[in-house]
């Protein structure tokens, strides 16, 4: 469907069906051809905006087929540092995207001196080398909750951390500049307009990294709204009394938990265990005490996340907001990711009100690697897409990027049935309901819901124009209109 929208003061004015695509910008004509499509601006549900171009100024090892060739990349970028004390940060391996689909292990970086630490993809497990091993001079005998060494039959470590025990290393690089770290969200905000994304809810934000937005902010560089979610921390919650509402596109809404790690490393909580190891995966918090952390930042207001992939991590998250309803009834409580659902707690999303943030490309990179972790059997609870529309409940479309890619258009190619496979088909949803999850529905996750995600007469003028189809692999982003400002345009 083609339209003409005008806009003025930041509004979109007027709208009307036509033959051809036109925009009108306080009476400044832009004209697109008759197979571009204007939809409401894209909103990214879940994701990480900083981290975007932190990983993307990392060792790229995303496009790796096997081990060596992720290390051989790794020894090349050794031999660009003037010290053998810096520290080289890699992202994305994925063994399960390799010829030989194992973890891999400290021996294949034997040969780089330098200490090497690599994020796996889903950023819950890291690979790094012996160099490493020796400057973190861990006590192997402790007891690490909420995180697991990997060991050989020798107990050796292997050199792979899961979920809490990356915290031995993280501790040791040194930290960014601040001028550094500017760039980085800088470059993060104008990436996510190439896409179309003219709003994010940014999920896991620390202290610092909140304070460095809130410049970006004040000096009318933070191009798209951000929704911020902080890490849960006891200082956090102390410092910040009532969410912040603010006219310069930043808004800190909420707080995020964690109740399990990630399927791809066996850190899901399962209500049985894995398919292919005698494992359940990691708890990372109790129903209890979900419960107690969770009431000091509901009872001043803010939204609450908690990260669940598990069918087990997500009952318990589902009982715990099944009691905090009772004294919270018109807060936001969102579970993140829902990936994976006994059947028999599928209803509790709709009896309690309680909100499902999915990343429907995660199904399409963990196809394979979910069949191995679960068996097909148990696939028919996993990615339950359609099965949360028929309960009437609203899913929110987002990528987690920097964990996928941060382009909207593949999540939605995902929700409608791209990758998808013959245990999964019962759960695609129609192209009009993906695209609510990126525009519309995304207003139902935060606390304040704004006059935005749809074109609407008097709705905020965030706009996205498409070249074609947003089915259609060729299409391409024209330009991003946030406020009724053009803060991308194809052809500048």
């Amino acid at each position: 469907m083609n339209y003409n929208v005008s806009i003025v003061n930041s509004k979109i004015s007027h709208i009307c069906k036509s033959s051809n695509n036109e925009l009108v910008i306080e009476n400044k004509k832009f004209s697109f051809n008759e197979n571009a499509f204007i939809y409401p601006g894209f909103t990214d549900s879940h994701c990480h905006l900083f981290g975007l171009g932190l990983m993307q100024s990392r060792v790229q090892l995303n496009d790796c087929k096997s081990e060596k060739e992720c290390s051989l990349k790794v020894l090349e970028a050794s031999l660009n540092l003037c010290s053998k004390n810096d520290w080289i940060i890699g992202f994305g391996w994925n063994q399960e995207n390799w010829d030989v689909k194992i973890n891999p292990t400290k021996n294949s970086l034997s040969k780089i001196e330098n200490p090497v630490l690599l994020y796996r993809i889903d950023t819950h497990a890291i690979w790094v080398n012996d160099r490493a091993l020796q400057l973190a001079e861990i006590d192997y005998d402790s007891i690490i909750v909420g995180g697991e060494i990997l060991f050989d039959k020798n107990k050796t470590p292997t050199g792979i951390f899961i979920d809490n025990a990356i915290k031995f290393f993280e501790k040791l690089i040194s930290p960014l500049t601040k001028s550094q770290k500017l760039n980085i969200l800088k470059n993060s905000i104008n990436e996510c307009l190439l896409m179309g994304i003219t709003e994010v809810h940014d999920m896991n934000v620390d202290f610092e990294i909140c304070n460095l937005m809130f410049e970006v902010a004040n000096n009318n560089e933070m191009l798209i709204r951000n929704n911020v979610f902080l890490k849960y921390e006891d200082s956090n919650i102390e410092y910040f009394v009532e969410p912040i509402f603010t006219k310069i596109n930043l808004d800190v809404i909420g707080f995020k938990f964690f109740a399990d790690g990630a399927l791809g490393s066996r850190g899901a909580y399962l209500i049985d265990r894995y398919f292919d190891q005698d494992t359940s995966g990691l708890g990372l918090i109790t129903t209890n005490d979900l419960i107690e952390i969770a009431t000091k930042p509901l009872s001043k207001n803010f939204a609450i996340a908690t990260h669940a992939i598990g069918d087990r991590a997500n009952r318990n998250v589902l009982n715990a907001y099944s009691i905090l309803r009772k004294n919270f009834p018109t807060s936001i409580l969102r579970i993140e990711h829902s990936q994976i659902l006994d059947l028999n707690d599928l209803y509790n999303f709709n009896k309690y009100d309680i909100i499902p943030s999915v990343q429907p490309i995660h199904f399409v990179s963990d196809t394979k690697m979910a069949e191995k972790r679960l068996g097909v059997n148990r696939l028919k609870s996993a990615y339950l897409w359609k099965s949360f529309l028929k309960d009437n409940v609203k899913l929110l479309g987002g990528s987690d990027f920097p964990i996928e890619s941060h382009n909207p258009l593949m999540g939605i190619r995902a929700f409608c049935g791209y990758g998808d496979s013959d245990w999964h088909s019962k759960e695609i949803i129609d192209l009009d309901s993906a695209i609510k999850a990126y525009t519309i529905w995304s207003q139902y996750g935060l606390p304040k819901q704004n006059k935005r995600g749809e074109l609407k007469v008097g709705n905020d003028a965030d706009l996205v124009v498409l070249s074609g189809n947003p089915l259609d692999f060729d299409t391409k982003v024209l330009m991003t209109i946030v406020g009724g400002k053009v803060v991308y345009n194809v052809e500048t």
